[in-house]
């Protein structure tokens, strides 16, 4: 009953826990197809390198809030710097984050990068996407200057903000120059990844998998080291939930845009019916 209370406080998903495991096998067997038909039909970009990756954090942020303006409405008067975490913290933070600006000065906007987490070349660009364009930075900035209640900041939506985040992290694969077979690739690589841990939080919190659980599930995946199955099992004990609120917040985003897609076609079909 907690675990299922911490998902929905997590995640702002309404959807039992029942249907949030159908909903991550959906796109989970949608991104092993995606998989399979990029092996079947190209190359890979084996180092996925493109003209972005020996760019600066700062000169990848301006190409990033540049290209989105195709996608996003343009933000004006935004400045942002990046900064870089003391070693002495390193170990104990994420390989990057975006420190969230006062309430009365959301123009002056900082992203921390992890020297340790040894972020360069695509991992740093969608990670960069991730906490800058179209991302958190942008999300809070279009935010504040869309006019919404200050009273917004005082509250938290996890699975708002992580899963929009998420998604500006799976749109910026296309913007990094890489052929559409190679993007399609690393972008479900990186959502199935996603749905793995997910479908775990799930299965160690509420289905009470121990480690021949967790090992057997891995095991169908090509992960059969017991030292890997530890490692992960343990991350997912200490922050139960922490994965759903990226990827469920990611899904029901995912959702709301098919959505939208589906209704903007039935809106289309019936104008053309009444002609």
């Amino acid at each position: 009953d907690y675990y299922e209370a911490l998902v929905k406080e997590t995640t702002g998903s309404s959807r039992s826990i029942s249907d949030l495991k159908k909903l991550i096998n959906k796109y989970y067997k949608n991104d092993l197809l995606c998989l399979k038909t990029c092996l079947e039909n190209g190359e890979i970009a084996e180092e996925a390198l493109s003209s972005y990756s020996d760019n600066a954090p700062e000169e990848i942020l301006l190409h990033l809030s540049q290209k989105i303006t195709a996608d996003f409405p343009e933000l004006s008067g935004v400045n942002y710097q990046v900064k870089y975490v003391n070693e002495n913290l390193a170990e104990h933070i994420s390989p990057a984050f975006y420190l969230t600006p006062p309430v009365d000065n959301s123009s002056e906007n900082v992203i921390y990068i992890n020297p340790s987490s040894n972020l360069k070349d695509l991992s740093l660009f969608t990670t960069l996407a991730h906490e800058g364009y179209p991302g958190h930075l942008y999300q809070t900035v279009y935010s504040t200057q869309s006019g919404l209640p200050n009273i917004r900041s005082l509250l938290n939506f996890g699975g708002y903000t992580e899963g929009w985040a998420t998604y500006a992290e799976m749109y910026s694969y296309r913007l990094y120059g890489m052929d559409s077979v190679s993007t399609s690739y690393y972008m479900h690589t990186n959502t199935l990844n996603l749905s793995l841990y997910a479908r775990l939080d799930i299965g160690i919190h509420y289905d009470g998998w121990k480690l021949p659980e967790i090992k057997s599930f891995l095991s169908k995946f090509g992960i059969t080291d017991e030292a890997s199955a530890c490692a992960i099992q343990t991350a997912i004990l200490e922050a139960p939930a922490n994965y759903l609120k990226y990827y469920i917040g990611y899904l029901e985003f995912c959702e709301l845009k098919e959505k939208a897609l589906q209704d903007e076609l039935t809106k289309i079909a019936e104008d053309a019916a009444k002609e």
